[in-house]
């Protein structure tokens, strides 16, 4: 009885080990991992053996409720290179798309971009809120000519961080200016190894890091603390009018009753330039609000500074196209024309990420016959975009301006805009104005 027992167990165990099993043409017997492995696209199982790069049972994801039925991969984490957006294992980021795609994520989650990726471009992209935090893990973030956030945080109380990155940012606003509208998170926003070169040109409410906190919109403010380790700005500050302008915040605006608490430690430095309309002094780290200032634990008084003046001059159409009146003291005139467009699907819709992508298309230097009123860019009668273009830039034929996009998808809409920068002999600004000149309809 007790060999019939021991003959059934073996068997058991044989068979149990045969189903794990299965033999390839070269005779070797494969066991596969039970966990799945997968990519945005199919799901499949690896070969446990050492060396083999086999996999088995492959698929394409079927998701149900944002799940997929197969292997229980998320929707979202096929967005991303890896990860499952926990502060253990952040969604980790591989290229632009994939930073691009943290817009689609509205929970608290967490964002790294991946080991040896040294560059993202920015050119594409569309301001979002972020809702968790981002490490760039020692990226660049170049071409950016709008915000990186709309806002940072809920309306919650979150310990969030934005760390190890360099931006490099041309952005010029009608309104608000500054890398992040607003701060929204009711508890500590850490800037971690930071650095911002560029030129950030606004109207109102000008810094470097942030516009606005706490009180906005969404809700009527709380008290929030704002933390600078190791945040080195070498930027251009420009406000083109005598509107509150600041080198780190434009408006602590945390509402009734409530107060920012910024901490600075030593190595957080600005050694921009900051213009403003008019004499007028500016705030060393906050422009206006309720706030106090600690640099490493010590409650410090903020230093004024002097601006330097600067003036806004407009292009003007004419006859014979777009003049500007020179400044007696300019050496150097910058012409950019930059683009705010929208992209459609095949059905028409607009396309919510790449919805007012702000581009630079051309840029020129004007340095002869700086005198009286020059004339910097051609009359034109309409405007059109060219996608798929080997270049970004925009010519002028037979009247038609043609705007020219080095991207795949449908730009169809958007507003063109003639922006003109000033320079004294010193390589310093001393007016700028930004004129919408077209507008192209879809």
């Amino acid at each position: 009885m007790k060999r019939t027992f021991k003959l059934l167990i073996v068997l058991c165990l044989s068979l149990s080990i045969c189903l794990s099993l299965v033999a390839c043409a070269n005779g070797h017997m494969h066991f596969w991992n039970t966990e799945w492995a997968f990519d945005k696209t199919n799901h499949w199982h690896t070969c446990a053996d050492d060396n083999c790069e086999d996999i088995s049972n492959l698929g394409e994801h079927v998701f149900v409720d944002g799940v997929c039925e197969t292997c229980g991969v998320t929707s979202l984490q096929v967005k991303f290179d890896s990860g499952l957006g926990t502060q253990e294992s952040p969604y980790i980021i591989s290229n632009s798309e994939e930073l691009a795609n943290m817009a689609s994520v509205t929970d608290f989650t967490y964002f790294k971009v991946k080991d040896g990726v040294e560059e993202l471009d920015m050119s594409n992209w569309t301001a979002f809120r972020l809702n968790g935090s981002f490490d760039g893990n020692g990226v660049k973030l170049v071409n950016l000519s709008t915000r990186l956030f709309t806002h940072v945080g809920n309306n919650e109380e979150r310990e969030i961080y934005l760390k190890n990155f360099e931006v490099n940012v041309n952005f010029v606003s009608n309104s608000h200016a500054a890398l992040i509208k607003e701060i929204d998170n009711f508890g500590t926003t850490l800037f971690e190894n930071v650095q911002i070169h560029g030129y950030i040109e606004g109207e109102s409410n000008t810094a470097a890091l942030f516009s606005f906190g706490t009180a906005n919109g969404y809700s009527g403010g709380s008290n929030y603390t704002v933390e600078l380790k190791n945040v080195k700005i070498d930027a251009t500050i420009v406000c083109v009018t005598a509107q509150p302008v600041a080198a780190f915040v434009a408006h602590a605006f945390a509402g009734a009753s409530n107060k920012l608490t910024l901490k600075i430690d030593n190595d957080t430095q600005f050694t921009g330039e900051i213009y403003s309309a008019g004499d007028k002094k500016y705030n060393e780290y906050v422009s206006i609000g309720d706030f106090e200032i600690y640099k490493n634990g010590e409650l410090i008084t903020q230093a004024e500074v002097e601006t330097k003046a600067i003036s806004k001059v407009l292009p003007v159409l004419t006859e014979e196209g777009y003049t500007v009146s020179v400044n007696e003291n300019a050496a150097k005139i910058t012409v950019s024309i930059t683009a705010q467009i929208s992209a459609y699907d095949e059905d028409g819709n607009l396309i919510p990420s790449k919805t007012g992508i702000t581009m630079t298309l051309v840029t020129k230097d004007i340095t002869e016959n700086l005198v009286g009123n020059v004339k910097i860019f051609d009359c034109f009668t309409s405007a059109k975009i060219v996608n798929n273009a080997n270049a970004y830039n925009a010519e002028i034929v037979d009247g038609v301006l043609t705007l020219y996009v080095a991207q795949s998808v449908n730009y169809a809409s958007g507003v063109v805009r003639l922006q003109v920068q000033q320079y004294n002999a010193q390589g310093e600004i001393i007016s700028c104005g930004t004129l919408n000149v077209y507008t192209i309809e879809k």
